[in-house]
């Protein structure tokens, strides 16, 4: 007697190729899934250069904002042994006399942020993904550009840089700062001589002068040499002149360590060397001399640390070209100052996730629309946070008019600067963004 067949899958309504696998990229796919009519799906290609899904980094915030958008996919359970910190950062002098000294505690309305492990994330959300039957990953696939349709109705060709091709109906950049994709659409969209030079800078990465000096510290081994050290418990952050330093609990035995150091006069300027690379514990110990004990036993605990050239892509006129778009840094790089670069990429990703899968997305052509409303409502709410990026830097770095150099009295106009830069992060929220966006698109559509 033969086998039963296996049941026959429903066509797809359109083919979506995404790469990047990261926090961007993987949760686009989740969303995608987790949104779409099995009876009418969406075939999707998650294509990575890496051998396998996994990350740069160790820890992300997830602020309340974010958590909401996982908890609409069903995930935030999936993190449940992860529990939000404080309501939120602890500020402290890093260097001076009055270095132990709290001078701030920022307090968000909705909560402090859920600080975990990226491998914690991406491992949600992988599980997500492997529910579908449309849904291919494809490891050690480098894109190195793609080409636009032929004619109306026919597909993109991706092309890697093994040789080989793919084709897709949609195609989603999330494939970080140095993203193919978008140098392939701004040299799609800037074909006239006189667009060529604004749009080579809009999409060029810009570095910020400063470097990032990423760690983890042991809080066994912390709490041996300082006893009910605070950052064993608390998001802490420690401010200084040109550099500042940002800590927080990833996991019961593991501290997120940060400490960035901004080259006076660099920002803007091209940055000569490897973007990322490892540094030594020794240097990082020098640049941070004098500073306050608390500081001072941390760094006995680093092991190893990553110095990373922070760059930042700004002033990026759209982040959607016909059927195709970039989300997370590939189309907004920030400076990490406001801890939400994952959370911002989760976010782009359930917003155009849930435009490509719902049910009035039914062809390619709808696709293209579901892309416009993201760059509409998203990409054009998101891309001011880099600007208010660069002034929490220079307000924790003391730059400018504001810090201890400005008088006593330095830290009420100080606060207050600080807190308007912040108000995006319970402002506008993506329940809010959703309504929005879905109302376009069913405008668009004739729904």
């Amino acid at each position: 007697m033969a086998a039963p067949s296996s049941p026959k899958l429903p066509t797809p309504r359109f083919r979506v190729a995404i790469c990047g696998a990261g926090p961007a990229g993987v949760t686009l796919a989740a969303a995608i899934t987790h949104y779409a009519d099995p009876a009418h799906p969406v075939a999707i290609d998650l294509y990575d250069s890496a051998p396998a899904i996994g990350t740069v980094g160790a820890g992300v915030a997830l602020w309340q904002r974010t958590r909401w958008a996982l908890n609409e996919m069903g995930l935030l359970n999936r993190l449940a042994t992860a529990k939000p910190s404080s309501d939120g950062f602890m500020f402290q002098l890093g260097e001076g006399p009055n270095g132990e000294h709290v001078f701030h505690t920022h307090v968000v309305p909705d909560g402090g942020p859920l600080a975990l492990h990226r491998n914690a994330l991406l491992d949600a959300l992988k599980s997500e993904n492997e529910k579908s039957p449309h849904y291919t990953f494809h490891p050690s696939a480098k894109l190195v550009s793609y080409a636009a349709p032929s004619s109306p109705g026919a597909p993109l060709v991706l092309a890697f840089a093994d040789g080989s091709t793919a084709h897709a109906d949609v195609l989603i950049g999330a494939d970080g700062i140095r993203s193919p994709v978008r140098a392939s659409m701004y040299a799609e969209t800037s074909r006239l001589v006189r667009e060529q030079r604004v749009a080579r800078e809009a999409a060029t990465p810009k570095w910020t002068g400063t470097i990032a000096f990423r760690s983890l510290v042991n809080i066994a081994k912390l709490a041996e040499l300082r006893k009910d050290h605070p950052a064993c418990t608390d998001p802490y952050l420690y401010c200084g002149k040109d550099k500042h330093i940002v800590t927080y609990p990833i996991s019961p035995t593991l501290i997120n360590f940060i400490g960035y150091y901004t080259v006076p006069g660099a920002e803007g300027t091209t940055f000569e060397g490897k973007w990322v690379e490892d540094a030594r514990v020794d240097d990082v110990r020098a640049r941070f001399a004098g500073w306050v004990p608390d500081v001072q036993v941390m760094l006995d605990c680093l092991e190893t640390v990553s110095a990373w050239a922070i760059h930042i892509i700004e002033d990026l006129p759209h982040a959607a070209d016909g059927p195709v778009a970039i989300i997370g840094d590939a189309a907004h790089a920030i400076e990490t100052h406001f801890a939400s670069g994952a959370g911002s990429a989760i976010e782009d990703a359930f917003i155009l996730g849930r435009l490509l899968a719902h049910p009035s997305t039914a062809t390619s052509a709808d696709a293209e629309h579901a892309l416009s409303v993201y760059d509409r409502f998203r990409f054009r709410f998101i891309r001011e946070s880099v600007t208010r990026a660069r002034v929490l830097r220079n307000l924790y770095e003391f730059s400018g008019d504001h810090g201890p150099h400005a008088g006593p009295d330095w830290v009420v106009p100080w606060r207050e600067v600080m807190e308007n830069q912040w108000e995006w992060v319970w402002k506008r929220t993506p329940a809010e963004m959703w309504t929005l966006s879905e109302r376009a698109l069913l405008e668009g559509t004739g729904v």
